[in-house]
């Protein structure tokens, strides 16, 4: 549970400081970054990075905090590093497809409540085991991102890691990032 709530809050976080573009956009500065000679993939590089390094400072302190106050087993801090990453990568870039798939900040904030709240984190697995829902849920869950950044934290914090599970969860997580991603750079120009 704990574990669960640290991820939604992470995607709250970083999918409203994405949806600043929209601030940008007002200001017409991200119309001068993409009519500058830089290219609109080194631009989204840039704020990819930027995000992205803001995930890591807050999962470090939430993950900081579920082992202290709650004295949650975190595992082995390399594999959290890599499957952290793979994980903040890919809320980075639905935080980027859902600025550029809406018009206003306000609109971004809304699909962002009803994706992560109303569809991910329920049917994902981060309120509630997906051990105790029905059959046709799992299958659907297998579709959400957030059932496998679930299952690949459960499996680093188990102690007893299934690489084949891990390295299941991070490819599956690296493709929703790409896909993500593609649709978010697809609509930069017309946002």
């Amino acid at each position: 549970m704990p574990l669960g709530f640290t991820i939604m809050f992470m995607m709250f976080a970083i999918s409203s400081s994405v949806s600043s573009i929209h601030l940008e956009y007002k200001d017409y500065t991200w119309q001068r970054l993409l009519s500058s000679p830089i290219h609109k993939i080194s631009v989204l590089l840039g704020y990819f990075i930027a995000y992205f390094l803001l995930g890591w400072i807050q999962l470090g302190i939430l993950l900081t905090i579920l082992s202290i106050f709650f004295n949650v087993y975190i595992g082995n801090f390399m594999r959290i590093l890599v499957f952290g990453s793979f994980v903040i990568g890919l809320v980075v870039s639905l935080g980027f497809m859902i600025a550029t798939l809406s018009h206003t900040k306000k609109q971004a904030e809304v699909f962002s409540a009803i994706i992560i709240v109303g569809t991910c984190c329920m049917l994902g697995g981060l309120y509630w085991p997906l051990d105790i829902v029905p059959d046709m849920m799992k299958k659907i869950s297998l579709a959400i991102p957030q059932t496998w950044m679930m299952s690949g934290f459960g499996e680093i914090m188990s102690g007893t890691v299934n690489h084949t599970i891990l390295l299941l969860d991070i490819t599956v997580l690296a493709a929703f990032t790409i896909v993500f991603m593609v649709i978010g750079l697809k609509n930069i120009r017309s946002y």
